[in-house]
Parts: C-alpha cells; sequence; structure tokens
C-alpha cells in the first residue's frame, strides 16, 4: 500500500484493465486480464472479469470473486487468496 501516491487514490480509472499486473513492479506476473476481459490468476482456471459500480470482480472456484479496483491507470487494489489486501503494478515489460 505504500507504494500508492495520492494521485493513484484520489483518480480511480474506469473499465476493465489490459495487461500484465505483479505484486511487485519487477515480479511475475500474478494476474494478466486480455482485451476480452478474461483473466488468468494464479490458482483459478481462466475467467471473464466483471465491473459493477467501478468495482472489477475476478470469480474464482470457491463460488464468490476477489474485488478489485483501479487506482489510476497502472494500479489495481484487491484483495488476495487470503483476504489480505494487495497492490498490483502493470508490468510495462510483460506481453
Amino acid at each position: 500500500m505504500a507504494s500508492l501516491t495520492e494521485q493513484d487514490i484520489a483518480s480511480p480509472a474506469s473499465g476493465i484493465p489490459v495487461g500484465a499486473f505483479a505484486l511487485r513492479e519487477t515480479g511475475d506476473p500474478d494476474i494478466t486480464i486480455a482485451e476480452d476481459g478474461m483473466v488468468n490468476m494464479r490458482g483459478i482456471v481462466p475467467v471473464k472479469a466483471q465491473e459493477e459500480q467501478g468495482i472489477i470482480r475476478i470469480g474464482h472456484n470457491k463460488g464468490g470473486a476477489f474485488p478489485f479496483r483501479r487506482a489510476g491507470n497502472d494500479t489495481l487494489i484487491g484483495l488476495d487468496f487470503w483476504n489480505q489486501l494487495k497492490v498490483y503494478h502493470l508490468r510495462q515489460d510483460a506481453e
């Protein structure tokens, strides 16, 4: 959370982002979102992301969904498998 700036928090972007997101700016991607909204995420089968009122939901096999919110254009804030709040950064070098 310390990596977030005031600008990130104050100006959320809308829509489902596209790209590879990682917990660390140099780490392997943890979440990859395609242009059609399909999501590849460690530990779950590929699913389609849904957005409702600024919250992006990525379903999982326990009958629920992981909630995410965009913070600026290159950052996602969301809950991980252990319900801990995490910040995911867009990987500029990942395909």
